[in-house]
């Protein structure tokens, strides 16, 4: 295939923009990395670096072996990461359908009220006394459910179920189908590229939130905090975790190495299961953001 010279000028900037971007993205994720594997007494000579003068697995044996609160914080949050994605998932496809049906003379209504919340918030106030309310102090409910409803991927799911022809659940209507029946066995099947977007949206965000953490869980309970609340713990200093390790002082632990260690392995489901994902990803953004 030609191009002329316009489009070479054009796909050689686009190609070197990219480059950039990757190296934006990537070099401080590869430095996380990187620090996480050296010796503690490098890191305190020559400090972080890309190139690991000294290799030291001690960070990740100290997290994955010795430190077993965070186990269990990891653990919480594939937990709550799970359900949460698959209530989402459920809660903002049944709310979808009925707004993209013609027939539904109060989609209008729904919609904007829907909007309304992407726009407007109670405050944090509210929303604390409203959890206390439900009896949800300090249980993973609290964490849970905040979560469930997405205006935004009510919107995807929306301008993506309006786009299926209306043929298609008329003819399972004549052969005796409900609502139900035409959600889950027409409209769910043909959508399987937004509902992973959908998915991958639900996931993303509840494993990097540690905000509900602080408000609705006390030290009390600290088996219920997920890994993002535990490494912030653990980011703003480790002299709480020294009794842990039976000695009185920080000063034999390599808590560079920890903190960075703890970083890169509280981000590898996501970046694991991102791949799997990106296809249907891709295009779940550009048919449902779009509505003809």
């Amino acid at each position: 295939m030609l191009y002329s010279k316009g489009q070479k000028v054009f796909n050689a900037c686009n190609a070197a923009l990219m480059v950039i971007l990757l190296l934006v993205f990537a070099l401080p994720y590869l430095l996380i990395l990187a620090t996480s594997l050296t010796a503690e007494n490098i890191l305190m000579v020559y400090g972080p670096s890309l190139l690991v003068r000294q290799w030291s697995f001690e960070a990740y044996d100290y997290i994955l072996f010795t430190q077993t609160s965070f186990i269990r914080s990891f653990g919480v949050s594939v937990y709550i990461t799970v359900v949460t994605a698959v209530l989402n998932l459920a809660v903002n496809a049944l709310f979808a359908y009925p707004l993209s049906r013609r027939r539904f003379s109060a989609a209008k209504v729904f919609s904007v009220l829907a909007v309304i919340t992407m726009l407007f918030g109670g405050g944090t106030i509210p929303f604390f006394l409203l959890i206390e309310r439900l009896h949800l102090l300090n249980n993973l409910w609290a964490l849970i459910l905040p979560m469930v409803f997405s205006a935004y991927n009510i919107i995807l799911l929306r301008n993506f179920f309006t786009s299926i022809p209306d043929a298609l659940e008329e003819s399972a209507k004549i052969d005796g189908a409900n609502n139900f029946v035409v959600l889950f066995r027409i409209y769910l099947p043909l959508s399987k590229a937004v509902l992973a977007t959908v998915l991958l949206f639900a996931a993303v965000n509840q494993w990097n939130t540690w905000t509900t953490t602080m408000m609705f869980i006390d030290s009390n309970h600290a088996e219920l905090y997920p890994v993002q609340y535990y490494i912030r713990q653990l980011l703003s200093g480790l002299d709480s975790m020294a009794g842990e390790v039976g000695s009185g002082s920080v000063a034999n632990l390599p808590q560079e190495g920890i903190k960075n260690a703890a970083i890169i392995v509280a981000t590898l489901p996501i970046i694991c299961v991102y791949p799997f994902l990106q296809k249907y990803f891709i295009n779940g953004i550009m048919i449902g953001s779009v509505k003809e």
